[in-house]
């Protein structure tokens, strides 16, 4: 899914732009003696090689994204649609397509979908996948 990624910078007092963000849910599984929890994992889109940070091996170039970021589902406390967004933190952000995810450290990710039902689809979808965990 695509999604516009709104990262909080609450040390400065510069914001931080959105990012362009594709997101899936990468699945869990039981080693012999480990098991590995499903993740919501999320990676910026680069749209040319221009842009984006690159490292070289070999004589390739390799494009790697600039932010990624990784929740495991089991650490998610609470999907909600954003009623209220703190225009301090998130001064980018339209309410009516955006949705947080609450961790169970308090930590709050916002993320913005395209359209308000796709945000509620999206919200109503990962409250029923971590009501099942």
């Amino acid at each position: 899914m695509s999604l516009v990624w709104h990262r909080s910078n609450e040390d400065s007092s510069t914001h931080l732009p959105p990012t362009a963000v594709k997101a899936w849910i990468e699945l869990g599984c039981r080693l012999k003696k480990k098991v590995i929890q499903p993740r919501l994992m999320w990676r910026s889109t680069v749209h040319s090689v221009t842009d984006a940070p690159q490292s070289t091996k070999n004589g390739m170039t390799f494009v790697t994204p600039e932010h990624t970021g990784t929740l495991d589902l089991l650490d998610i406390a609470r999907v909600l649609n954003t009623t209220n967004v703190d225009r301090k933190l998130f001064p980018f952000a339209m309410q009516n397509r955006c949705f947080s995810i609450i961790t169970l450290e308090h930590k709050v990710l916002i993320f913005e979908a395209a359209s308000a039902t796709e945000r509620d689809r999206i919200v109503g979808s990962l409250k029923l996948l971590v009501a099942k965990l």
